[in-house]
């Protein structure tokens, strides 16, 4: 999945929360299969806090980040079926 998640944004100046792991944010995932609502995501999913995760959810979409991993999915098993 790393190839596909954009760079980070640059920061806005000094103070603020360290920034999360990209890979970390995915509780955006967990919100959307199981309904919670994104202030109860869990913080032992270390994900950070649910406005986090729902904003790096956001963007991801905006920068195709899961169209573009499901072409890849789809093309791994592809060549998996052909050459497999």
């Amino acid at each position: 999945m790393a190839p596909f998640i954009p760079p980070p944004a640059q920061a806005r100046g000094p103070g603020g929360r360290p920034r999360i792991d990209d890979l970390a944010a995915l509780g955006g995932p967990f919100v959307l299969h199981t309904g919670c609502r994104w202030r109860d995501l869990p913080g032992e999913l270390g994900c950070g806090s649910g406005h986090t995760a729902w904003r790096w959810l956001r963007r991801w979409q905006e920068a195709g980040v899961w169209e573009k991993l499901r072409w890849a999915v789809l093309e791994e098993l592809s060549e998996e079926q052909m050459f497999g």
